[in-house]
């Protein structure tokens, strides 16, 4: 199905979720008390692995790899403050018609704020705000025309330790969907069980033990990249998917955590937004690991 604009409201739970506020204090992952100061290093490497293109000759395949850093303290007024950082690359392998760079560079940073709701004497409620500079190009050279500046505003409730509950909106100023809603939450109703779909890595997980932890996890990818060659200089190329598995979360040491996991990738396309040309490959399995170190 040829579907050019956000149409469906599961499209849009599953784009919100996948976009609340990454790395930010009260948003600690599985319910976890924060620490005054913290340093999140993430690693991780998927890959997607080939498939046929929807009414087209020909197959692609993508291997993507991942660096995230962030930082996490609180300011003298107990002013939650986070800083992060996001470095993508996609290797594309594909034998299609349409004209795809070889590669993909997604490049952020960012800094984000909670406080209470202004003017309210209202205990667990809180605002955030966040703003992340980005450069989505299909090479390292920085191009001024690439740069983006979305910004996002949410109101989050907390009326206890086990749930909290966040919507607001995220702004994309110069992409194709400049306006999109943010709606989220973090459910934890015992010690080894969590629900939690207020971050950028929306998962259900069980703790089976102190080291092992089973979850399922949903990802969405609704980007937009600058192309600079390939006689596409100047043209954007929209990357659009939704993907789903499982997998196992390891604690190699008290400030290692290591996983695996494996799904399916489905609701593919990828499309230049001059109209020129667009692709929709099918459905494919992918396998994915990550190493997250905390200080």
């Amino acid at each position: 199905m040829h579907c050019r604009y956000l149409s469906t409201g599961l499209f849009l739970i599953l784009l919100a979720v996948s976009l609340v506020a990454p790395s930010v204090p009260v948003f600690a992952s599985d319910g976890a008390k924060e620490k005054q100061d913290t340093v999140t290093v993430r690693v991780e490497t998927r890959q997607i692995y080939s498939s046929d293109v929807e009414g087209t000759p020909g197959e692609i395949e993508i291997t993507e790899s991942k660096l995230n850093v962030s930082y996490g303290s609180t300011l003298s007024n107990q002013m939650p403050l986070a800083l992060f950082m996001d470095i993508k690359h996609m290797e594309i392998d594909d034998s299609t018609a349409m004209v795809l760079p070889s590669h993909l560079e997604s490049r952020s940073i960012g800094i984000g704020t909670k406080f209470p709701v202004p003017f309210l004497d209202l205990e667990n409620y809180y605002m955030g705000t966040d703003i992340y500079p980005t450069m989505n190009t299909d090479g390292w050279d920085w191009e001024d025309s690439a740069l983006r500046m979305p910004f996002r505003s949410y109101v989050i409730y907390k009326p206890s330790e086990t749930f909290l509950f966040v919507a607001g909106v995220l702004v994309r100023i110069d992409y194709d969907e400049e306006v999109l809603p943010i709606i989220g939450f973090i459910y934890k109703p015992n010690d080894r069980l969590t629900f939690n779909f207020a971050s950028d890595d929306p998962h259900v997980s069980y703790r089976i033990n102190e080291k092992l932890t089973a979850f399922w996890e949903l990802g969405f990818t609704y980007d937009e990249y600058e192309v600079t060659r390939q006689g596409k200089k100047g043209v954007i190329l929209k990357y659009r998917e939704t993907s789903t598995g499982a997998g196992l979360r390891y604690a190699v040491a008290d400030v290692v955590d290591a996983s695996l996991s494996a799904g399916g990738v489905f609701n593919r396309k990828l499309e230049y937004r001059d109209g020129t040309s667009w692709i929709e490959p099918e459905a494919t399995p992918y396998a994915r690991a990550k190493i997250d170190v905390h200080f």
